[in-house]
């Protein structure tokens, strides 16, 4: 049974102490609680008491979640999400170990499973500390040149990545760009929200223009877990947490996925209605032309079950986007005003 659910892969990147993980405690601590009816729960029991202990440890003690390392390896996380109790996707979430992509030694485990996993990841998260940001807006000294380095090895890993899908003939994956403690943002872009979405593509774009293209879907989320200004140790004050949009780049994942399901289904579909027609075609012409005589009862029964079989499959796909379509209007209505990048235009639901 599980089986017959569809299954997605998710890849989050990001450089060291940019907030992966503590991003990844937060958006499971909300999800989990629900989102609507929509739920997301770890497959694992232990994974999920973990995953729940450490957002309390975050609550109660303001203690932040440790890091990915190299020595603890690369975390793995098999989620469900749910419309109610039932079961719509299987995700497996890998969180990779701050600066990975810039690791030389190939030889190293998360190095090389990063590599082979680019090439068939679903959604990808670029993560950026949205503290080198702060301090461009800042203007501190060399902020920009950083902010530069730190961008330019995503750029190249996109790139392979686009080659790998172009050799196996997919799809791109979809891509976010996770910008996170926003809280440091907000005091320095001024405006309200709507002029504030304006910075972010203009900085998305600016960035990562590579990936403003036709075929892939792009959200730009900031993101915060509180007003918690910069770190100075790894404790904060838990009085001052109040997550702000941790769902929407999984939201995001999910609707992208689905659209694309719901176009690939209609479009079999209508191959499957052309196919019936142009059996139609020559069933009705058999009846007047010499083409009829040439065909046996056997064929023509052939034909008719062929063009059966077509009309019952065309119907199985034509519900499966109808299904798809639903379940995207349904997310979108989570997604107000987040920036979205897709089929060549910014789009943002309100």
């Amino acid at each position: 049974m599980a089986d017959a659910i569809p299954a997605i892969q998710v890849t989050m990147l990001g450089g060291t102490g940019s907030g992966k993980t503590t991003y990844l405690v937060g958006m499971y601590a909300h999800l989990s609680a629900g989102l609507g009816n929509f739920f997301l729960h770890a497959d694992n029991r232990d994974v999920d008491l973990d995953l729940a202990s450490a957002w309390d440890a975050m609550i109660e003690d303001g203690l932040l979640p440790q890091p990915t390392t190299e020595e603890g390896g690369l975390q793995v996380f098999d989620f469900t999400f749910r419309y109610g109790v039932d079961p719509l996707l299987r995700l497996n979430w890998v969180d990779y170990r701050g600066g990975v992509i810039r690791d030389r030694d190939s030889s190293k485990q998360d190095v090389s499973q990063l590599v082979a996993r680019l090439g068939e990841t679903d959604s990808v998260y670029i993560t950026l500390d949205g503290a080198l940001l702060a301090d461009v807006l800042e203007k501190k000294p060399a902020a920009e040149t950083k902010l530069q380095s730190a961008i330019g090895r995503y750029a190249r890993t996109l790139g392979e990545i686009a080659d790998q899908r172009d050799t196996q003939n997919l799809i791109p994956p979809s891509v976010v760009l996770l910008i996170t403690k926003g809280d440091l943002l907000r005091s320095l872009l001024p405006g309200d929200v709507a002029q504030r979405e304006r910075q972010a593509r203009e900085w998305a774009q600016k960035l990562l223009p590579q990936v403003f293209r036709h075929d892939w879907d792009v959200a730009v989320c900031i993101v915060s877990i509180g007003r918690i200004g910069r770190l100075t140790s790894s404790r904060v004050d838990p009085g001052e947490l109040a997550p702000f949009r941790i769902d929407r780049p999984m939201v995001f994942s999910l609707y992208s996925y689905y659209r694309r399901a719901a176009i690939a289904f209609a479009a079999i579909a209508g191959k499957a209605e052309q196919e019936t027609a142009d059996h139609q075609r020559t069933r009705d012409d058999s009846r007047r032309t010499l083409l009829g005589r040439l065909l046996n009862g056997k064929q023509q029964q052939q034909l008719d079950a062929r063009m059966g079989d077509l009309r019952r499959y065309h119907d199985v796909m034509e519900g499966l986007a109808a299904e798809c379509r639903l379940r995207c209007d349904i997310l979108a209505d989570e997604l107000l005003d987040t920036p979205m990048y897709i089929e060549g235009a910014w789009t943002a639901v309100r």
